[in-house]
């Protein structure tokens, strides 16, 4: 059943409290970087020029260095080598922020992901991956679900999210959570950045329990909703 307003605060607590009891793993996409080529030349000409390494980064990571680095390579001839018209002054800073600093902080992320999912390797079930596009180079790309056990750990991490669409970047490492019973079924699928939850109560009783604690869905009686399954292959078993 589609949910109609976002799941925050105290009620996403309560919301994750009744998941936790119900069930046993979850999964989390991870989007990747849509303009991967685009971000390895800009990071390419920013670690040479400075003679930075990936450590540099990730040891002096923070605003004031995104600022820095904005300002030291916002009209780099190598990085903006195609002219453009800009139809204001902040229209031309969002567009040289999304090819210098902002290209550090995809950086930054994709590291802290890498390692994220090192610690929790244990709690991985699987991974699969999906087909996200085509380049222009004919590339094609994929993204990868992570399926973890939802372990006592985790249950702290999420409670931490606070609402069910923090799940996307850059308020998270990896997006759109989503929860299965140990059966497989999943019983919430969620899509941060298009602010899309979908709850497959099982029954009335459900239906009203969720609504008491302050969800609200589109459909203002309980109507049965097929569940979707989710489904591996045994090679991708960890």
């Amino acid at each position: 059943m589609l949910v109609e307003e976002e799941i925050a605060g105290s009620i996403y607590e309560k919301l994750m409290n009744y998941i936790f009891n119900k069930c046993a793993i979850f999964s989390l996409f991870d989007l990747g970087d849509y303009h991967a080529k685009s971000t390895k030349k800009s990071l390419d000409i920013i670690l040479s020029t400075e003679n930075y390494t990936a450590d540099d980064i990730m040891k002096n990571y923070s605003d004031d260095f995104l600022n820095m680095v904005y300002e030291k390579f916002k009209d780099n001839e190598q990085i903006f080598d195609k002219p453009r018209v800009f139809g204001s002054q902040i229209e031309e800073e969002n567009y040289k922020r999304a090819f210098t600093s902002n290209k550090v902080k995809i950086f930054y992320y994709n590291q802290m992901k890498i390692k994220w999912l090192q610690e929790n390797k244990d709690n991985m079930i699987c991974n699969q991956q999906e087909y996200y596009y085509t380049d222009d180079d004919g590339i094609d790309h994929y993204s990868d679900i992570y399926y973890f056990r939802l372990t006592s750990k985790f249950r702290q991490e999420i409670i931490l999210k606070k609402s069910i669409y923090n799940w996307q970047y850059p308020n998270s490492l990896l997006e759109d959570i989503c929860f299965f019973k140990s059966n497989g079924d999943c019983w919430l699928k969620s899509v941060a950045h298009e602010k899309l939850c979908i709850i497959y109560c099982e029954n009335k009783e459900e239906y009203d329990y969720l609504k008491s604690i302050g969800i609200k869905f589109f459909e203002k009686e309980f109507k049965p909703t097929k569940m979707e399954k989710w489904q591996y292959s045994d090679g991708n078993k960890q």
